[in-house]
């Protein structure tokens, strides 16, 4: 390609406002030499409408190793100094983000990882890349390599957030990259740094999403870590979640089963009327599975007094919706004998 259609191409990308780009522009992507030809069409100087029209173009027809080329080289710089100097991003820039992660490897490898490396980053680059991952869905096995790439990075805030973010996407993590996890806060054991907000947040992520699946020894070392390390508000929360779990090796329906069977001795005992509504509202607070509300629903529908009682009504109908059986809920209990207030709570909490 002449050296004058690269010029007379970066010119028009310079003033592309309408995303129609030069046909030779496709061209570059399949050649041998592409970094030197689209250096030579200053890439600096596109438009955002530009970029993203390139970036199309890229993700498709380049291979994981040349896209993340592409992304560190080229795409990311470019998203930095707009942030630097318009303090947001661009609306082509940000779509240009969301199309990257067409190729999810190469999104992490040449957006996500180059730029916790850089150890520059600030905040709002953070919420901006950050709101790219928690928007667009990635797949798990991507997710899961980041993850392990990310805990043994030097420590950095941002890193923490994009931790954060990762785990409340709820993925089944591997059991390898909770190992990590674990040891990636527990290193932090010895040192005599106050964490910030945001490592507590993503301490308390990974224990709200995957507490039933940290193995004893792993609760044992993280309970004796939050006594050097703590928050007086985040801390209680990560506690309180650890003490109120299984373990890994633990049978699913353990925890839940001792409650069933303490419940319904409880209840064969229990003479007064009320309590027993507590015990069973309880039970249905800790949101069991499917099995286990169908077994309470039974048990509410042969006792005349609990059958009668709108509050397990609402609970029990809120137990099947989280569950995703919202055709039962229609069928629980006969509207008529309940208050008016309470089937405007179901109809608002069904919507």
């Amino acid at each position: 390609m002449p050296q004058l259609d690269t010029q007379l191409i970066g010119k028009v990308l310079s003033n592309c406002t309408d995303g129609k780009i030069p046909k030779l522009f496709k061209l570059i992507p399949s050649m041998i030499n592409w970094e030197d030809i689209l250096y030579l069409t200053e890439p600096e100087k596109w438009s955002p409408n530009a970029m993203y029209q390139a970036v199309r173009i890229f993700a498709s027809n380049m291979g994981v190793k040349r896209a993340e080329c592409f992304y560190k080289l080229v795409l990311l710089p470019r998203v930095r100094e707009d942030i630097r100097k318009n303090k947001r991003l661009h609306f082509a820039l940000y779509q240009s983000l969301k199309k990257c992660v067409y190729k999810p490897g190469a999104f992490y490898k040449g957006i996500l990882f180059p730029l916790c490396e850089s150890k520059t980053c600030n905040l709002r680059e953070a919420v901006i890349i950050g709101s790219i991952i928690q928007k667009v869905s990635i797949p798990l096995l991507h997710s899961s390599v980041a993850l392990l790439k990310l805990v043994d990075m030097e420590y950095c805030g941002t890193t923490s957030y994009f931790i954060k973010i990762i785990l409340e996407k709820k993925y089944a993590l591997t059991y390898r990259a909770l190992d990590a996890l674990v040891a990636h806060f527990v290193r932090f054991l010895d040192d005599t740094r106050i964490m910030p907000v945001i490592w507590h947040q993503s301490l308390l992520a990974l224990v709200q999403k995957y507490k039933n699946e940290l193995q004893k020894e792993d609760k044992v070392k993280l309970r004796a870590f939050l006594e050097k390390q703590n928050h007086k508000l985040i801390t209680p929360e990560i506690t309180r979640e650890l003490n109120n779990s299984r373990n890994r090796v633990e049978k699913e329906d353990d925890l839940m089963l001792i409650d069933i069977l303490c419940l319904q001795g409880s209840l064969r005992c229990c003479s007064i009327p009320y309590l027993a509504d507590d015990l069973l509202g309880r039970v249905f607070d800790e949101c069991p599975d499917i099995k286990i509300l169908k077994k309470l629903h039974s048990k509410i529908f042969f006792d005349q007094h609990l059958h009668q009682n709108p509050s397990l009504a609402i609970k029990l109908m809120r137990g099947y919706a989280a569950n995703e059986e919202t055709r039962i809920t229609h069928h629980i209990f006969d509207f008529d004998e309940m208050s008016v207030k309470n089937v405007v709570f179901f109809n608002v909490m069904m919507v």
